[in-house]
């Protein structure tokens, strides 16, 4: 007889903790203060930013533009176009909602980002309207914020998008179908349905006639007009709410278009050096991989990106400032009146190209690299991380003091002639000497 097993004892597992959910009131008093200092910190930006899949720099906040009405007014880093941002801590309510479209209207904004602790159905329905009906590049967010806490550990917020951008499937024609939609009560033609097309002009329960169908091409919407017109006893009919977002939802988004076996190559580099910065816990934060040979990142002002290129035309890799700020020329003088300091604490000469008659500048260095040679490109991944650090360090304290007024642009010269000691755009700087790549 064999002999008894005894269960072999498990390793006590820690306690799971109570998931709580927080009045955001509880931690931000009110929204002009503690709130609104509390988004512009560069990671709460970051983490706005992923919840509507935009990478967003602030550039006023609206207590230093009595014009601006809304809370916040930021820069998408992507288009440069400009991104409002409002807030409330309480539900919405449709005056604030008019606020933002005033702001937008000014300024002609590509999105309105609007966050509240509560959206009420009729004004999610408004902005998933606006999104509909409006221009492709002009989008409108819904988002609430919530505030968790796991016993009596730290709290965390979190960003709940439930009314997403998306490009419009369909039109709404009619004005006043327009006006049904957002304010909830829409009729079946707004809805996509023209009973008038199947003779169903008056719909009453049991009353639909297979018979009376005129038009084959809208033989599929029989059940679903057949379930409108007799909702099951025992089910309550669909709100037009309701059938209006499961309408959104199951819209057919057209395929992505293939990326090219380049652009593959660099969205795969760019994941590597997103994922390397991420791991080391830089001070640089990593930014959405991209397909193309660019890629920016935040240094805490708005008109002023790091970046790192790849230049397969010359085999190289770059590291650099981007000025894209209407002043970058004024700054870049300003700047280049410290090249000795600079280019001291970088360890290596740079290039400083200004372009003349553009808002675009660019401090940078390079190195030789040969992306097809995957073996090399945890070093690559290395020494971008490392200079990317290094002009961080280096600028971010810099550039948050430059005031264009400060520069005297020499009389009778443009910027970019005026230094001769300015470097070639086009020469190769390696950057910098104490991180050079092993041979």
């Amino acid at each position: 007889m064999p002999s008894e097993q005894l269960p072999s004892e498990q390793p006590a597992k820690p306690p799971l903790g109570r998931l709580e959910k927080l009045d955001p009131r509880y931690y931000w008093r009110n929204e002009d203060q503690d709130f609104i200092h509390w988004l512009t910190q560069e990671d709460n930006m970051q983490l706005l930013g992923e919840a509507v899949g935009l990478e967003l720099e602030v550039v006023l906040d609206g207590t230093q533009a009595e014009a601006l009405q809304s809370d916040l007014l930021c820069r998408d880093v992507a288009t440069g176009r400009w991104v409002l941002v409002g807030n409330q801590l309480e539900p919405t309510d449709e005056h604030y909602l008019g606020r933002l479209l005033t702001d937008a209207a000014d300024i002609n904004a590509s999105a309105i980002v609007w966050i509240a602790s509560t959206f009420l159905p009729e004004h999610r329905a408004a902005l998933i309207w606006l999104n509909q009906v409006t221009q492709a590049e002009v989008q409108f967010f819904g988002l609430e914020i919530e505030l968790w806490r796991i016993g009596s550990s730290a709290m965390a917020a979190n960003f709940k998008l439930v009314a997403p951008a998306a490009t419009p499937a369909k039109e709404v024609q009619d004005p006043m179908e327009a006006i049904a939609l957002a304010s909830g009560q829409a009729t079946s033609a707004a809805m996509g349905w023209h009973p008038e097309k199947i003779g169903l002009e008056e719909i009453e329960p049991g009353e639909i006639d297979p018979e009376k169908i005129e038009d084959s091409e809208v033989l599929g919407d029989l059940e679903a007009l057949e379930d409108l017109a007799n909702p099951p006893l025992d089910e309550p009919a669909p709100t037009l709410l309701e059938a209006l977002q499961a309408e959104l939802e199951h819209q057919p988004e057209p395929p992505p278009e293939p990326l090219s076996e380049q652009e593959q190559q660099n969205l795969a580099f760019w994941i590597s050096l997103c994922d390397a910065l991420e791991q080391r816990g830089s001070i640089v934060k990593p930014s959405a991989p991209v397909p193309g040979d660019r890629i920016g990142f935040a240094i805490g002002r708005a008109g002023f990106r790091l970046y790192a290129a790849i230049h397969r035309a010359d085999n190289s890799l770059q590291v650099g400032l981007h000025l894209c700020d209407e002043d970058a020329q004024a700054y870049l003088g300003l700047l280049w009146e410290r090249q000795d300091l600079v280019e001291a604490e970088i360890d290596a000469p740079l290039a400083w190209d200004a372009q003349t008659d553009a808002p675009n500048c660019v401090i940078y260095g390079e190195q030789d690299a040969d992306l097809d040679s995957t073996a090399r490109w945890p070093a690559y991944i290395d020494w971008l991380c490392q200079c990317l650090e290094q002009f961080h360090e280096t600028f971010s304290e810099r550039i948050k003091v430059l005031n264009a007024l400060d520069y005297r642009k020499p009389f009778g010269k443009p910027f970019n002639q005026s230094a001769s000691k300015l470097p070639s755009p086009l020469s190769h700087n390696a950057l910098p000497n104490s991180l050079s790549l092993p041979t």
